[in-house]
């Protein structure tokens, strides 16, 4: 590994990988890295409201890892603050930002995502701006740790449809990717 740093090293940033973290995650982590992505993109020269699009949706792709991500290290002195793993990416495409997400999840998780993506996906920017309004007013779902509204938000905030890739690890488990562009 160690030899093959510097070529992994320049095929990210020719890519057009401006940052990339894998590992354990939290809302510190969140926060930190963040606070990072905003600085980079101002000298970037982005533009105030790509980089609102762009931080809300990886805001929303972080909060999806720290969740909802079946592997997971539990914390040692408090049983309900455990780490949870995932794949975060963000980059530059032809000119545009993309935030690109992945974590393990169970195969029944990953099939109640991928309705729920296939039904945002009928829906257009008016449409998705009523449903929003709507889900804010119920009371969250049984499996949910908020209000529902992760993948409705970056659809609402993405300036293409997003995209999702489900890679099967085991019988029970998967590893759900997702990419959107802001």
């Amino acid at each position: 590994m160690l030899n093959h740093l510097y070529s992994f090293y320049e095929e990210l940033k020719e890519d057009g990988v401006m940052f990339c973290f894998s590992g354990p995650t939290s809302q510190s982590v969140l926060e930190g890295i963040g606070l990072t992505l905003r600085r980079k993109m101002e000298f970037e020269e982005a533009g105030t409201s790509t980089v609102q699009r762009i931080f809300s949706i990886f805001v929303e792709q972080v909060q999806n890892i720290i969740n909802y991500s079946i592997e997971r290290t539990p914390s040692e002195t408090d049983c309900g603050n455990e780490l949870r793993h995932g794949i975060v990416i963000v980059g530059r495409c032809n000119g545009k930002f993309y935030v690109l997400c992945g974590n393990k999840v169970s195969l029944s998780q990953s099939n109640e995502l991928l309705e729920r993506i296939k039904f945002l996906s009928t829906l257009n920017k008016d449409e998705l701006r009523e449903h929003y309004k709507d889900m804010r007013r119920r009371d969250p779902g049984e499996n949910s740790k908020g209000a529902g509204l992760g993948f409705l938000e970056i659809f609402r905030r993405a300036s293409e449809p997003p995209e999702c890739h489900v890679a099967q690890i085991d019988a029970e488990t998967v590893f759900f990717s997702v990419k959107a562009v802001g």
